[in-house]
């Protein structure tokens, strides 16, 4: 997450703590609230004023009861659009489908029915890229395909039917890399393999196909790390090794093999501390165990 996508968190929890709890009243008004745009000055604006702002009280109110009676509706992926709360929900109607909240009951709504009845087209892994959310659903017609949202019924829509007909791309491991959305997607061509958007049908695209045919390398365990994204691959006559892309025109480069030749090191998940990327994986000698990928500054490699 950068540095603007962290500071607009910082906003979003106290707007939240605003109306969430107890005692605060009515709404905050849109003119008390300064910077609502997406410039850097807007942001700046709005921090000023939120950091100042405290909990009114410590009791938490319900937002709205979207589905009343015992079952309730199980809000789940909470994450923000511009300045407005996305998630999903079963109202008992239509299924669960995507809700967005401006922290109130009346502005807390069905944010659009993507598919009609009450099955409902599921989305699932919202993941916030600037003020656009994108994520995973089935609208009963093309299958588990990418949506994106900002927040609103109208801006609410399918990014692009990566697999057309009805069993879908089903879009998985949704990462932000260098503002860009990267996630792993079938084609039914290529398999699964790497692709990225931008928010436009003709700006998702398949970027890399690391093993041709239809099977897919299935990239899994995406993650961002200074200029570079991370990611485990499965090719042929590599098995299933570390692998890193620069998002743009260098393309993709293996590691080195931690296990040799088609066994596979099975890489997990990549994760960040200080300047190392740390996973585990088994070299095929001494089992399962913590691997890190060092970073330091030019000059420094090798000290």
């Amino acid at each position: 997450m950068g540095a603007r996508e962290q500071r607009m968190s910082r906003i979003l929890a106290s707007a939240v703590a605003v109306v969430a709890f107890a005692g605060c009243g009515s709404a905050v008004p849109d003119e008390e609230i300064e910077g609502r745009g997406t410039g850097e000055a807007a942001v700046e604006q709005a921090e000023a004023h939120t950091d100042s702002w405290a909990p009114c009280g410590f009791t938490a109110e319900r937002v709205k009861d979207i589905y009343p009676g015992p079952p309730g509706s199980s809000p789940e992926g909470l994450s923000h659009a511009d300045d407005v709360l996305v998630f999903s929900a079963d109202d008992g109607t239509h299924g669960r489908e995507p809700w967005s909240s401006s922290g109130e009951g009346h502005g807390t709504r069905l944010l659009k029915d993507l598919r009609a009845g009450t099955a409902g087209s599921d989305p699932t892994l919202f993941t916030q890229v600037g003020d656009t959310v994108f994520f995973v659903a089935d609208d009963g017609t093309s299958g588990r395909e990418l949506w994106k949202t900002d927040g609103t019924s109208s801006g609410t829509r399918r990014v692009k039917d990566i697999q057309p007909g009805a069993i879908g791309s089903d879009p998985m491991n949704l990462t932000v890399f260098k503002g860009r959305l990267y996630f792993t997607a079938d084609d039914g061509v290529h398999g699964r393999e790497l692709w990225r958007s931008d928010g436009t049908e003709s700006g998702t695209l398949l970027l890399e196909d690391f093993e041709l045919g239809p099977v897919g390398s299935s990239p899994e365990g995406l993650v961002g790390h200074g200029t570079r994204l991370f990611f485990s691959a499965d090719t042929t006559g590599r098995g299933r090794e570390p692998w890193t892309h620069d998002g743009g025109i260098e393309g993709a480069t293996p590691l080195d093999e931690i296990a040799p030749g088609p066994a596979s090191s099975s890489p997990g998940i990549f994760v960040r501390s200080g300047w190392d990327l740390f996973f585990a994986a088994d070299d095929g000698v001494t089992g399962r165990e913590l691997w890190a990928l060092p970073f330091r500054p030019p000059g420094r490699c090798g000290r």
